[in-house]
C-alpha cells in the first residue's frame, strides 16, 4: 500500500499534480445565460472541437439529401415531406440552411427549389462559442 512515508509517494503525488495541470489547460469556462440566472460550464477544448465536427457533418448531410431532392423530387407535396425529414436529421444545424420552394401547385425544378448556407449565421455561431468558452470568468 501506497502511504506518505514510502519511497514512491513523491512520485506518484508528483504524477497526480501534471494530470491536475493537464486537465486544467483543456477546460475552459463557458458563460450561458438561462432564466436570467448566470451558471459557469466547462467545456474541453477536445469537446469543443467535437461538436464543430458533428455540426459540419450534419450540414453536409443535409446539403447532401437536399441536392438528391432538386435532382430527382418533382411532386411539392412529397419535396416538403423529404425537406421535413432532412431538416429532423440536422437539428439545429438546419437553421443555417435558407431554404426556397417552388410556389404550390407547380412542378419542382432546380429554378424554382433552391438552398443556401446562411454564411453570416454560421460564423456567427462558430464564434460566440469559441469566444464564450474563451473568456474567463
Amino acid at each position: 500500500m501506497l502511504g506518505p512515508n514510502t519511497l514512491m509517494w513523491p512520485v506518484l503525488v508528483e504524477k497526480v499534480f501534471v494530470f491536475i495541470e493537464y486537465v486544467l489547460e483543456s477546460v475552459q469556462p463557458e458563460d450561458n445565460q438561462m432564466v436570467q440566472a448566470f451558471f459557469t460550464q466547462t467545456q474541453s477544448t477536445e469537446r469543443r472541437e467535437k461538436e464543430k465536427s458533428i455540426r459540419r457533418h450534419k450540414l453536409r448531410r443535409l446539403f447532401q439529401g437536399l441536392r438528391r431532392l432538386q435532382k430527382s423530387c418533382r411532386d411539392r407535396d412529397r419535396l416538403l415531406q423529404k425537406i421535413g425529414a432532412l431538416k429532423h436529421e440536422a437539428g439545429r444545424a438546419a437553421r443555417f440552411v435558407e431554404i426556397t420552394l417552388p410556389p404550390s401547385g407547380s412542378k419542382v425544378t432546380p429554378k424554382n427549389f433552391r438552398f443556401k448556407l446562411k454564411v453570416d449565421a454560421f460564423k456567427k455561431a462558430e464564434r460566440r462559442q469559441t469566444a464564450a468558452v474563451d473568456q474567463p470568468c
